[in-house]
């Protein structure tokens, strides 16, 4: 119920000043300031067999009011069950269920966006650029790789 809570005030927050339409004050720090981010994704496979929850932190500072930099971290837990249909035909085999977590740090991004339309310009035009700074390789644990090369970019109207 608390996350809930979160993700509606998060949303209302995202349309702006008495539910006016985005802004690009919503997208990027204030100049001067710094903003912290998060996003929770659950993804169940099946009625019983796999839980996905990936997650990512962002934190940005406002270099001026229309460009900021930031950092994002991205994660996830993955919880796969596999149960056994004869476990209670044959109970006094002791055949029992499998079951495998695997819970991993993913990729650490650095990130400058920008306003790239005059203001109060409607459609607006924002942009990015990333770069991963650090890349886990591993299915399971950790093997970090530095400037793996690989890159984001985009542009968005609001």
């Amino acid at each position: 119920m608390l996350l809930f809570a979160a993700c509606t005030v998060t949303l209302a927050t995202a349309q702006g000043d008495e539910g006016l339409p985005l802004r690009i004050e919503n997208l990027l720090a204030p100049g001067g300031g710094s903003e912290i981010s998060y996003s929770i994704r659950h993804t169940a496979y099946g009625s019983e067999t796999a839980d996905h929850l990936s997650a990512e932190v962002g934190y940005s500072y406002g270099l001026t009011e229309k460009t900021a930099i930031g950092l994002s971290l991205t994660g996830s837990y993955t919880d796969n069950r596999s149960a056994d249909p004869f476990r209670d035909l044959f109970s006094d085999l002791r055949v029992r269920d499998e079951k495998n977590t695997i819970t991993r740090l993913g990729i650490l991004t650095a990130e400058i966006s920008r306003s790239i339309s005059p203001e109060n310009e409607t459609p607006g035009v924002f942009g990015w650029l990333g770069i991963d700074l650090l890349e886990n390789r591993a299915t399971e644990g950790e093997n970090f790789k530095r400037l793996s090369g690989a890159f984001n970019a985009g542009v968005s109207l609001y």
